[in-house]
Parts: C-alpha cells; structure tokens; sequence
C-alpha cells in the first residue's frame, strides 16, 4: 500500500510548485511504444511553454515605477493606521506623497501639554536634532533616498489645527543629511 503524502511539513510555496509539477505530469501526453522504438517527446513540451509564457507576464506585467510605489505605500499606510496615537501628546494623522517634488509628507498633531508654541519654539533644535538622527539611520527608506526623495515632517496643533507648530523636510546628499525648513 502507498503511502500518502502530506504537506503538513511544508510551506505554501513548496505544496504550490509540488502541485504545479503534478498538475503539468498530468497534462503531458504519454508515450507510446511502437516495437523496439520509443517516440521521444520534446523536453521542452507546451506546460513548460504556458509556465514561462505566464510568469514573463506576471513579472514585467506587475512592475511599478517607483513614483507610484511610494505614493501606493503611502494611501495603504493612512488608510490602515491612521490616525495613530504614538504618546500622549503626539498624533500621527496620514502620511502623502507629492510627486512633482518628490516627497514624503507626514503629518502629525501635538495635542496636550505639547500644543504650546513657545515650548516648541524653545524645543525646536533639539527637536531638529532628533529628527535629522532618525532619519539617517532609517534604513527602511533606504532605497527612496538614494533616488534622491525628500521626507517632510508637518506638525499641527490639536487646538487651533490650521496653525502649523513646527516642520521641517529632509533629504540626503552624499551621505549627508540635509535641512530644509
């Protein structure tokens, strides 16, 4: 008696191409036998064709500029977790892109102790500071800043929302990072 094969040790990927290769076992033709002879088929048979007609189009098909990338990432990241409270006084409220500047815009609400001018005023190098340190050690936007991206950081205030508090937009240059209010 045969024994069955499970696929409790395997992950989706290996149960998917195990099941393609039996699925294109099945679609090729038998062999026939003619006497001593046998008919050889072609290594190269019409599934193998299919298959690589189908993963050439998924693989160009499916390709993005990196422009519509970035801005994808972005809808999908304020649709899924914005607004976001990340303390008690700061609120993440949506993340943009701006193509024709090529930036990445986030926009974050102070709200109590923290929506006060004159302490972000007194606050804002150190703030500067933080920021510009983050941003360079960030190494999952690695890729948007060597293409030359810039990050925007927009802060508004939760009493008076039109007022902006504090911002400040960032990109690298030769492995510098560079400032711009």
């Amino acid at each position: 008696m045969a024994k069955k094969r499970t696929f409790g040790k395997f992950d989706k990927k290996e149960r998917f191409n195990w099941q393609l290769c039996f699925f294109f076992v099945l679609l090729r033709p038998k062999r026939k036998q003619t006497g001593l002879v046998m008919k050889k088929i072609p290594s190269f048979s019409f599934a193998a064709a299919l298959a690589a007609l189908l993963c050439g189009s998924v693989m160009t098909g499916c390709q993005k500029s990196l422009e519509d990338k970035c801005a994808e990432e972005a809808k999908v990241y304020t649709r899924k977790n914005c607004p976001m409270d990340l303390d008690e006084n700061q609120r993440m409220d949506s993340m943009t892109f701006e193509r024709n500047s090529h930036t990445i815009c986030y926009y974050y609400t102070f709200k109590g102790i923290a929506d006060d001018t004159a302490r972000i005023n007194e606050r804002s190098e150190d703030m500067k500071e933080a920021m510009v340190k983050a941003y360079k050690n960030d190494m999952s936007m690695r890729l948007y800043k060597e293409k030359g991206y810039k990050s925007a950081y927009i802060f508004h205030s939760e009493k008076n929302p039109q007022e902006v508090l504090f911002s400040l937009t960032l990109s690298m240059e030769k492995n510098n990072v560079k400032v711009e209010k």
